[in-house]
């Protein structure tokens, strides 16, 4: 088993790539991670007590759905583009989208790089960036040679204050101007309740949600230079899966303040 130094919002981490093996099995899978399925079985840790929160577990597995096809749509229109995932945890996604001629960086805190290390080689297409997304100067690390750039941020800008998530957005805007992202919110409505997340409650009592928005366009009011071209809701993909929550995504208010969003961003 491969042991592991992952606590706070790293040990977060955790639950997607559960959520992601859990799809292996199932009659009709959102997504299909034989990667996740493979590290789940390797690393020291005990899965099963996020045994039973389905609900997360389908969010996850369907934010990843949305994000592999969107970021397989921008790989199309760019094939040599360079990509950025933010916070990337144990994610494999470059793994699922790989054209043979992007240039991938998978960015996340020193002992979460040490973990992927363990599992994955760098080449010259794909590297691992170990620093917080707030030590800046990895930016200086990215060679795009002018190529399109796609920053992914999957599960990660909710666990920072809004001050963070406006200082790291101007940075990305000032340092890779017309550059493109696939960003995950969280509805500001639902952070009150995040002590009651069916999974991060099993994690650090001092864990919480704290940044979030109430509507797409306000993403704008964070930086003139965004604009958000295109928001896809969790709810609104497999409403089968959904069980009772797909009966209540039909209601717009419900669906607006109770699902997060992946929302594709671009620097102008």
């Amino acid at each position: 088993m491969v042991s592991h130094n992952l606590k706070d919002v790293s040990e977060t981490l955790l639950i997607p790539l559960w959520a992601r093996a859990e799809e292996w099995d199932k009659a009709d899978p959102v997504i299909m991670d034989e990667h996740a399925l493979n590290l789940v079985k390797k690393i020291d840790y005990d899965f099963s007590k996020f045994k039973g929160a389905w609900m997360s577990q389908l969010g996850c597995a369907v934010r990843a759905n949305i994000l592999d096809r969107e970021t397989k749509r921008f790989v199309r229109a760019h094939p040599d583009a360079t990509i950025i995932n933010l916070g990337c945890g144990l994610d494999t996604r470059f793994f699922r989208v790989d054209n043979g001629s992007i240039n991938w960086y998978d960015l996340d805190l020193p002992p979460v790089i040490e973990v992927r290390k363990q599992f994955f080689e760098e080449t010259v297409r794909y590297r691992m960036l170990g620093r917080s997304i707030f030590d800046y100067y990895w930016m200086d690390d990215i060679e795009h040679a002018d190529q399109p750039v796609l920053f992914i941020s999957e599960g990660v800008f909710m666990y920072f204050e809004p001050d963070q998530v406006q200082d790291i957005l101007t940075r990305l805007i000032e340092s890779f101007p017309n550059a493109r992202m696939l960003l995950e919110v969280f509805p500001k409505f639902a952070l009150r309740f995040s002590r009651k997340h069916e999974t991060l409650k099993m994690m650090d009592e001092h864990l919480v949600f704290k940044w979030g928005v109430k509507k797409p366009a306000d993403l704008e009011t964070v930086d003139s230079r965004l604009r958000v071209r295109e928001s896809f809701n969790l709810f609104d993909i497999r409403k089968d899966r959904w069980r009772w929550l797909g009966k209540l995504a039909y209601i717009p208010w419900f669906r607006n303040n109770m699902s997060n969003r992946i929302l594709r961003i671009e620097f102008v």
